[in-house]
């Protein structure tokens, strides 16, 4: 894994413009190469949730360019717990592909190009799955 741009949370731009800027540049270097990338999304700890590019995705229809928000709740952690319950009593779960991976239970959502979806899905699930403040996460974008 190499990281090409990294954002830390302490940056003054907002979760938002901070995920515009990463979805810009994987769009300028990945859009035309059959190269897989993804974006982690961090407390400065722990990976929370991955955006990957949609070919990866486990359902993935066509090798068209895009994202594809990957999620894994690993039950065997208590806090992991909590969050698939808060996800699970979500509405955006609806929204997501349920498969298991390695023994744990991911979902997935694939969102084509639709960037302005992927700001609003992946800010949703940080603040009410992960609890999380946006201005607090730190983002990076990788190829794989």
């Amino acid at each position: 894994m190499k990281i090409i741009t990294y954002y830390h949370a302490r940056n003054p731009s907002s979760f938002e413009e901070r995920l515009e800027d990463i979805l810009m540049s994987l769009e300028a270097k990945f859009r035309y190469s059959s190269q897989d990338f993804g974006i982690n999304f961090s407390d400065g700890h722990t990976i929370l949730l991955q955006v990957i590019r949609r070919g990866m995705l486990e359902k993935a229809l066509d090798p068209e360019y895009g994202y594809g928000i990957h999620l894994c709740f690993d039950d065997a952690f208590p806090i992991d717990k909590e969050r698939l319950k808060r996800f699970h009593e979500s509405e955006i779960k609806t929204r997501f592909e349920y498969h298991i991976w390695e023994g744990i239970p991911c979902y997935q959502l694939d969102l084509r190009n639709d960037k302005a979806q992927l700001i609003s899905i992946s800010g949703t699930i940080l603040e009410l799955v992960y609890l999380k403040n946006l201005e607090d996460i730190e983002i990076e974008e990788f190829e794989m």
